[in-house]
């Protein structure tokens, strides 16, 4: 009888050794079930925050590559404006030039009229001395009324 219960403690005590081993590994268990859900929980959040993430990244490029579309677009108005600007101050620059070489022509031709008239009026002077001599009287050009004739 003392055999068997000894046996019975030494069962007894095995027994609740297991049964303990039994509830931490359930204990254990359960612990990792929650971690592993708390985890998967945040792995969810995590793939929607990086779903989202990947959409704004997305769009972000379709804005970024319709931006750099403009970007070269006005790059190339901006270039065509340069060269029309460029253009525009060639032909400015040869209308000054061909206005400076009008000008000092005009100033040639100033002289030159100035020179002629100068010219004109001593010949006008000539004449008038040769008809006062030959005719008594100043010459009368045609369509001028004629002057009186010298007494």
């Amino acid at each position: 009888l003392a055999k068997t219960i000894e046996e019975v403690k030494v069962v007894s005590a095995l027994r609740d050794k297991e049964q303990r081993a039994h509830f931490a590994y359930k204990d254990s268990l359960n612990t990792e079930r929650s971690l592993h859900a708390s985890v998967q929980e945040r792995l969810k959040t995590e793939q929607q925050s990086h779903g989202n993430t990947r959409t704004n990244l997305d769009k972000t490029r379709r804005s970024l590559s319709k931006s750099e579309e403009r970007e070269k677009k006005l790059g190339d108005d901006v270039k065509l404006l340069r060269k029309n600007v460029q253009t525009a101050e060639g032909r400015a620059e040869k209308a000054e030039d061909n206005e400076k070489k009008l000008l000092t022509r005009l100033k040639s031709q100033d002289s030159q009229l100035g020179q002629h008239t100068e010219s004109l009026i001593r010949l006008q002077g000539m004449i008038d001395s040769l008809y006062i001599k030959r005719f008594k009287r100043p010459y009368a050009a045609p369509g001028d009324s004629p002057a009186p004739a010298a007494p």
